[in-house]
């Protein structure tokens, strides 16, 4: 993937890192305007307590947009919730946005029935 990135001559920057609680040294504090992250957010990836690094790359004001499974997402199991909840008391960020929606549009691929997603747009605050 990062070599069609760099084919398309449009990015700076090229990082291949894992998301976890430890520190990317590639990437500074406040460095991106914002972070788009699609189907990531869920058990077994990105954990809760990983969402305070993806926090730490992003400028104050700037955005973060994520999708979560509701069945994750409420999970208490999993803790996104209870974490999402827990940043915006610590004046981490602030919630814009939360959308429900069909997690796999019209064309669901299993015979599970649809999965809802949660869409959930935070604003960084200061820090």
């Amino acid at each position: 993937m990062l070599e069609i990135a760099r084919e398309k001559a449009i990015y700076n920057k090229f990082i291949c890192s894992y998301v976890t609680n430890e520190r990317v040294a590639e990437i500074e504090n406040a460095e991106f305007d914002g972070v788009l992250a699609s189907g990531v957010i869920v058990p077994g990836l990105i954990r809760p307590n990983e969402l305070d690094e993806i926090i730490r790359w992003i400028k104050p004001g700037g955005i973060i947009c994520f999708n979560c499974r509701i069945d994750g997402y409420e999970n208490e199991e999993y803790g996104y919730k209870a974490k999402c909840e827990n940043l915006e008391k610590q004046k981490r960020w602030k919630l814009i946005s939360s959308l429900d929606g069909n997690y796999y549009g019209a064309n669901h691929p299993t015979a599970r029935g649809p999965l809802t997603s949660r869409v959930l747009v935070y604003k960084i605050l200061p820090f």
